[in-house]
């Protein structure tokens, strides 16, 4: 497996089932920009509720699922049938398509997340034990601090001026990993005065002839 994030938006995907974990999913696929199609017999009111999503009310036979999936990019099943999600999944496969499903892994799984202020940080146990995910992302939220979320900020900070003055990804990567490690400018995050820290960071930049 490997770990990404994927860019899905205005993605066709497809979910088959419309229970409690394919409401989750889905939810989760609308934040990220996907247009999302869901086909059951039936709908949770929280699916229904979702204004962007398209509900086709439709009991699924194997029969329908070539023409169903060969229009979306991702393919969720999550119907309470093991048979019928074993079809979609060979079908979505001969079609080259993406698949995600809740009772095993397949090509996406959906990972415990935390989101804040541009950080994003994925909690996964590939399907083996989605509480344990879902805990350990608790522990690691708790352990956040303002300041990591200022490091953030002037990290990007730092990258959007030196990608004026030095052309090399490397060479800027290594600058900033320098400049970020210091310990006057981790004092000042940990105090929250970004500004001080960034006045440090312009100072060892005109040393290095590299500002605006």
């Amino acid at each position: 497996m490997l770990s990404v994030i994927l860019n899905i938006k205005n993605r066709k995907c497809v979910v088959f089932g419309a229970g409690r974990v394919a409401e989750r999913r889905i939810k989760k696929l609308v934040r990220a920009g996907a247009e999302v199609t869901v086909i059951s017999e039936h709908f949770t009111l929280g699916i229904k509720n979702i204004k962007s999503v398209k509900i086709v009310k439709k009991k699924v036979e194997p029969s329908d699922l070539k023409n169903y999936i060969e229009s979306y990019n991702i393919i969720l099943a999550l119907t309470s049938s093991k048979e019928l999600n074993d079809a979609i999944e060979r079908e979505a496969k001969r079609q080259n398509k993406l698949v995600n499903r809740a009772d095993k892994p397949v090509d996406i799984i959906f990972p415990a997340v935390i989101e804040k202020d541009g950080l994003v940080i994925s909690v996964s146990t590939l399907g083996s034990a989605p509480a344990a995910a879902r805990l350990i992302k608790e522990k690691i939220k708790k352990t956040l601090a303002q300041e990591d979320i200022l490091l953030i900020e002037f990290n990007k900070f730092l990258r959007e001026r030196l990608m004026e003055c030095i052309s090399s990804q490397r060479e800027r990567q290594k600058l900033i990993y320098k400049i970020i490690s210091r310990e006057d400018i981790s004092e000042n995050l940990k105090k929250g005065d970004i500004t001080e820290a960034k006045s440090i960071a312009i100072k060892i930049l005109e040393e290095l002839e590299c500002t605006h």
